[in-house]
């Protein structure tokens, strides 16, 4: 199941530096990498924290006796960790609603990690650590989303082409005015024609 996480999470890092070099495809491997990974928080993160092979994550004997709360836990973590995964993903394709799920992703992994370090009540077992270990990494990664904005990468990638970064805010400002979809779409036909 790490092994999973690992590749899922490495192709979506892989597929935002192929946006960033305009390598054709990255947009839909970072899909495909962050729904998966989406997907494998959702379902699979009780075995996942438990740090248990996909095997023996749904027999009663793989899970202490105490641990009814940490298999909730880590479905909640999972829960969480999905927003982060959704709302990543959303931010960086400049798709709407991007913030809301981001927020969400926030509270929720901001929410967790606190609900973990209060019931760990000093026990030092592995399911809370992978769990607040994956929470505060959402939990930054959210932020600086959230709080640089999705402008930053537009700015980075389109830097020799002020007049189309330009023209995509001003389309994101009021995405009903057809009139900037048309100057959008004009200054992405002059940059790719240079």
């Amino acid at each position: 199941m790490k092994k999973t996480e690992i590749i899922t999470l490495s192709l979506a890092f892989l597929a935002l530096i192929m946006s960033l070099l305009f390598i054709t495809g990255a947009s839909i491997l970072l899909v495909l990498s962050l729904s998966v990974a989406a997907v494998l928080y959702q379902y699979f993160s009780f075995a996942l924290m438990h740090e248990l092979p996909l095997k023996r994550a749904f027999k009663k004997e793989s899970y202490p006796e105490n641990s009814g709360k940490f298999i909730v836990l880590a479905v909640l973590a999972g829960i969480a960790l999905s927003f982060a995964a959704v709302g990543s993903m959303f931010k960086l394709l400049h798709w709407p609603g991007a913030n809301v799920i981001l927020l969400s992703a926030i509270g929720t992994n901001l929410a967790i990690f606190i609900a973990t370090f209060l019931l760990s009540k000093g026990q030092s077992l592995v399911v809370i650590k992978n769990i607040q270990k994956r929470s505060a990494f959402a939990f930054l990664l959210c932020g600086s989303l959230f709080y640089f904005g999705s402008y930053i990468f537009l700015d980075f990638k389109y830097r020799a082409h002020p007049d189309y970064i330009e023209a995509v805010k001003a389309f994101q400002d009021n995405p009903n005015d057809e009139g900037l979809r048309t100057k959008m779409e004009e200054e992405k036909m002059k940059m790719f024609q240079q």
